[in-house]
């Protein structure tokens, strides 16, 4: 048994991850951890800011950064174990430019 039923894990072994995680519990977490790889359930918004992972994030997202980063990097305090970017999607940058050109009164380039 992995603990999964379908792409969705038991409540009890997501309970048991986050408890792990509250304990820091390496021996614990790294085992569930292994079992949640697949797990489409979205974390509580607290873990994922814990975490510091996107909010809205799944179990399955954050067993698969606890298994590649390492335990020690996610039971460390504030350990990121995943960071988001920040920076502009291709879509906003060409937005932008296109409302920046038509400000300035050029047409904008295709």
């Amino acid at each position: 048994m992995n603990g999964i039923d379908g792409t969705y894990a038991s409540p009890a072994v997501r309970d048991g991850f986050l408890s792990a995680l509250d304990r820091r519990d390496a021996v614990t977490l790294s085992r569930l951890a292994r079992n949640l790889t697949g797990c489409a359930n979205p974390l509580p918004s607290t873990t994922c800011t814990q975490l510091r992972i996107p909010i809205g994030s799944t179990y399955g997202f954050a067993a698969r950064r606890v298994i590649v980063r390492g335990m020690e990097g996610a039971l460390e305090p504030n350990a990121v174990i995943a960071s988001v970017d920040e920076s502009p999607s291709l879509v906003e940058r060409l937005a932008r430019e296109a409302f920046a050109a038509e400000a300035a009164g050029t047409p904008p380039v295709a």
